[in-house]
């Protein structure tokens, strides 16, 4: 079985293989960092991204369901 989650990425994300309702399909049992694979976000920069799943801060492990929305910021730092 096939999940889709609707995804808010920033643009400079790959969002390749976002279709055009701006959701991405995986397989069952697809995790955030399945999301962050497929968004091709570099491993030392996933620590660095604020995950949201259903407006719930969500971890690297979480499991994704069919129709979860997936907000994917970016760490916001000043100097």
């Amino acid at each position: 079985m096939r999940v889709r989650v609707k995804v808010y990425a920033p643009s400079f994300f790959n969002l390749s293989k976002m279709d055009e309702d701006g959701c991405f399909s995986f397989d069952e049992g697809a995790t955030v960092q399945h999301l962050y694979k497929a968004l091709k976000i570099p491993l030392p920069l996933r620590f660095l991204i604020n995950c949201y799943v259903n407006s719930q801060v969500a971890g690297l492990n979480q499991k994704l369901r069919d129709g979860d929305i997936v907000s994917v910021l970016g760490t916001i730092a000043g100097g």
